[in-house]
């Protein structure tokens, strides 16, 4: 049986709900669309949380509190975990059976899968099913156009508190929420090169690449690598790190940017050009 699915869907989206709908047709799946929140047109349970949000823009609140109201329906509804998408979606043909492996191989703590990771630092391998993996992050990714939540880590999402970044931000800061993150490597959905999710443009938002940290919160950052640390593992964590500054000096060199994806084990390494990226074959 596949697992809940909740679209984030605006009203005047038509086109692009019938365009989800189309690839949920093909591939086999079943969505329960969620209408995404106009702005700060919220819902009043969560206006106390956005009241000091004013270095948010109206479609950063909007798209905030819309992944808030589908993590209100896994708690609601007690659903185990559930796959949210956002309407510019490009779903991979292995979606239900690679969702069903990530859930099984991320053992019983896991609160969220990123599904549509950019993959542009170094991951931990965590396990692997075919030609995807299961991984642990370096530096936690900002998209948010598909992943999979947790009842546990909905409950921790939802926890009262000011929200004063955009979700992808926050989401970046897993230890802000004590997040257990992971991802599926390679992405198993992408946002549409045609199309720009809306959710997040509502009256002058600016799309879902959050802004870099301001110097007042480089502490920020460093709480989030000895978090980070702790949860990969301080070797894993070190190795990650080290690839990413290689990697870093081979882009300023060739222009061509590389992830890595390691095991703290590995001795066997070669270079993928499809890829582009360093893989770890060792068994």
């Amino acid at each position: 049986m596949q697992p809940a699915i909740f679209l984030i869907n605006l009203d005047r989206a038509s086109e692009r709900l019938a365009r989800v709908q189309r690839q949920a047709d093909r591939i086999g799946f079943t969505f329960e669309r969620i209408r995404a929140v106009e702005g700060r047109n919220i819902p009043r349970w969560l206006e106390p949380e956005f009241s000091a949000s004013k270095r948010l823009n109206d479609g950063e609140v909007g798209c905030y509190a819309s992944h808030l109201v589908v993590a209100s329906h896994i708690i609601g509804r007690s659903i185990d975990y559930a796959v949210v998408l956002e309407d510019d979606a490009e779903i991979d043909e292995n979606f239900l059976s690679i969702i069903s492996s990530a859930v099984d191989n991320a053992g019983p703590q896991w609160d969220y899968i990123h599904l549509s990771s950019r993959f542009r630092k170094s991951v931990i391998k965590v396990a692997q099913f075919g030609e995807y993996a299961l991984v642990r992050y370096t530096e936690n990714p900002i998209n948010a156009t598909a992943y999979i939540l947790s009842h546990r880590g909905a409950r921790k999402w939802l926890a009262p508190m000011a929200r004063t970044r955009p979700i992808d931000e926050d989401n970046r800061l897993a230890w802000h929420l004590g997040l257990k993150t992971y991802g599926v490597y390679p992405a198993l959905v992408t946002p549409s090169k045609d199309l720009r999710s809306q959710i997040s443009d509502v009256d002058g938002g600016r799309g879902r690449r959050a802004p870099k940290l301001r110097p007042d919160q480089l502490w920020l950052r460093l709480r989030s690598r000895i978090w980070t640390s702790s949860e990969i593992g301080l070797l894993n964590y070190a190795i990650g790190c080290s690839l990413n500054v290689v990697n870093s000096v081979r882009k300023r060199i060739d222009g061509v940017p590389r992830a890595a994806v390691v095991r703290a084990s590995a001795t066997k390494w070669h270079t993928n050009q499809e890829l582009g990226c360093f893989r770890d074959f060792a068994s």
